[in-house]
């Protein structure tokens, strides 16, 4: 009796998790919401552990007390590393494409996240902002892995770029600025919206926009605003017109992850609750959408001044298993992958600097690669 009622307490170890504790007891019912296969293992794991303590137990039982803390040990383990790895998950076996040898690349530098709207001002000029720990910190990179130093905060990270235009103009802003936030026109003009009300330097009007609705700036150029509706709507807006819309979001946030290139567009899952993070287009070239391998999230999406290729960086979201990132090239018109790197790449930033070169942050290094379409 003794063996049989001491290993029932297996359903009793703690599993200690990165952000919870749980008893094994009860990791099926979670899991079982999740995945039923998930469930069902856990209880055939269960089974299995008790199993093997009963019998020890049953064979000496101060030999199965001592057994105790190993079991404690494995279960913690398997539960919260080895059986998650199988659910949570997905391998990518997409084989590396393209040509992997860097055009050209750059030193202690890395490509910093575009601050320069949602309508791809930077990819169309062909260059990337990045940055280095040293004076002058910023620059502008281009294909050629030239950098154009601009002009940037003296007080980082209390300071940041707020705004950039292609041409190195900047804004800064305190780092802890609250919304809303100001971009730069082409003229070198402010630009911020208040609710409806659209500030242009020291001229304020209000658009023609839907109410009522929380409204975002996204991008401003030649006279129109592109803004975000409830971050699941894109309008655009002119002084004195009615405001249209202009896309539907699935998923995502407009604020974002959203890339607008002409009447085309790109958008995003920066975070979800979903196991499988999800992406998609509709472009001048095809349109169409992508599920990132479970255990991926999405880092960085840029598209090419053509709206032909798409580039995209994933990074683990899990603290188990080993490392997923990759950063891969879709072509738009197929959605087939031209080009793919795992290697040296983590969490990397990435930006187009011409139609067929690829900026790529690798550790504190930034490389160019030439990236290509295969019709």
């Amino acid at each position: 009796m003794k063996p049989g009622l001491l290993s029932t307490l297996v359903y009793l170890i703690p599993i200690i998790g990165p952000h919870a504790a749980f008893i094994a007891g009860g990791l099926p019912l979670i899991h079982a919401k999740r995945d039923p296969l998930w469930g069902a293992a856990d209880i055939a794991s269960l089974l299995i552990l008790q199993a093997g303590l009963y019998l020890t137990l049953r064979k000496k039982l101060w030999f199965g007390l001592l057994a105790a803390p190993f079991a404690i040990f494995a279960a913690n383990v398997w539960f919260s590393a080895l059986l998650p790895v199988y659910f949570l998950i997905e391998r990518d076996d997409k084989p590396i494409a393209g040509n992997p040898t860097p055009v050209c690349g750059v030193k202690d530098y890395w490509i910093e996240p575009v601050r320069s709207g949602a309508s791809l001002e930077l990819e169309r000029a062909g260059v990337a902002l990045v940055a280095r720990e040293q004076q002058p910190r910023y620059g502008l990179l281009d294909a050629a892995c030239s950098i154009k130093p601009i002009e940037g905060p003296k007080n980082f990270p209390q300071e940041v770029v707020g705004a950039i235009r292609p041409d190195g103009r900047t804004l800064i802003r305190p780092g802890n600025a609250r919304p809303p936030h100001k971009f730069l026109s082409g003229d070198g003009e402010e630009v911020w919206l208040d609710k409806s009300t659209a500030h242009v330097d020291d001229e304020s009007f209000e658009l023609q926009l839907p109410m009522p609705a929380s409204w975002s700036l996204l991008s401003y150029e030649d006279g129109e605003f592109l803004v975000a509706r409830n971050e699941r709507e894109v309008w655009t807006a002119r002084k004195g017109e009615p405001a249209r819309l202009f896309a539907k979001l699935d998923f995502g946030l407009a604020t974002i992850s959203f890339r607008r290139l002409g009447e085309g567009y790109v958008y995003w899952e920066g975070y979800s609750e979903d196991p499988r993070y999800k992406l998609a287009w509709k472009l001048a070239e095809g349109s169409g959408g992508i599920e990132v391998p479970k255990g991926r999230g999405i880092t960085s999406v840029s598209v090419n001044p053509q709206g032909s290729l798409i580039a995209v960086s994933v990074s683990s979201t899990l603290n188990i298993g080993g490392r997923l990132d990759a950063v891969f090239v879709i072509d738009a018109a197929t959605g087939r992958e031209v080009w793919r790197r795992s290697e040296d790449v983590w969490r990397a930033e990435i930006a187009f600097v011409g139609n067929e070169r690829l900026a790529v942050t690798l550790d504190r290094r930034v490389d160019v690669f030439g990236v290509a379409t295969a019709r």
